[in-house]
């Protein structure tokens, strides 16, 4: 079973202890492939005991014998666990990225990435709006969050930034603070060739991880 499919029977369930082992899982899916191949392939350092490679500022350590993820902010001289998301984003970008895939420096709303029209409600469903809640009266915060990221500005809206993810490729943030006729509004867009990086249902964590990341630089 692939990591996409795995993903998917264990988020209908929903519960933490389904996280974990959807997590383990796919540690375990991951640890099938040839790693030295994938890093190869990537251009990511790899030593005997660890694939390293960075994200949204963070870096990594991925074990090649447990598959479990770590980050670091001090060369590794002391390290945190890595959370679900992290975890399921890495596990895609390096298990699953396509030969030669390329950012096209385009940028789309993730649901226009999806395949039908249920899909495009999978596991984001929601997540967007309470974030535009969350950030209406905190424009300058969220300014702050998105430039902590290395996020510069671009685009339109009240609040808008593009945010370097990993490698070459980036997700645009444009908020609209809300007014006397309409509501919050974010609009979350990622590169047009995500699907080449990661599956669809990743793209979903790879917004609310982020979404918390900007959280936590206010």
């Amino acid at each position: 079973m692939s990591v996409e499919k795995h993903a998917i029977n264990m988020m209908e369930k929903g519960t933490g202890e389904n996280y974990r082992k959807m997590v383990e899982k796919a540690a375990e899916i991951f640890l099938s492939y040839d790693l030295d191949a994938m890093a190869e392939k990537l251009g990511i350092r790899f030593e005997k005991d660890y694939l390293y490679t960075e994200m949204l500022k963070r870096s990594y350590r991925i074990s090649r014998h447990d598959g479990s993820v770590e980050w670091s902010e001090d060369g590794f001289e002391h390290c945190a666990p890595a959370g679900f998301s992290e975890s399921m984003i890495l596990y895609d970008l390096i298990a699953y990225s396509k030969p030669g895939a390329k950012a096209a420096g385009e940028y789309t709303q993730i649901k226009n990435l999806a395949d039908t029209l249920t899909g495009q409600y999978y596991a984001g469903k929601g997540s967007i709006d309470t974030a535009a809640e969350y950030f209406d009266g905190k424009e300058t915060e969220l300014a702050k969050g998105c430039e902590a990221l290395d996020g510069v500005p671009y685009g339109r809206g009240d609040v808008s930034f593009r945010i370097p993810v990993w490698r070459d490729l980036y997700t645009v943030i444009s908020f609209w603070s809300s007014d006397d006729e309409f509501p919050p509004q974010l609009v979350v867009m990622v590169d047009m060739n995500m699907k080449d990086f990661i599956h669809y249902e990743t793209i979903w964590y790879l917004e609310g991880y982020l979404m918390n990341l900007i959280k936590a630089g206010f």
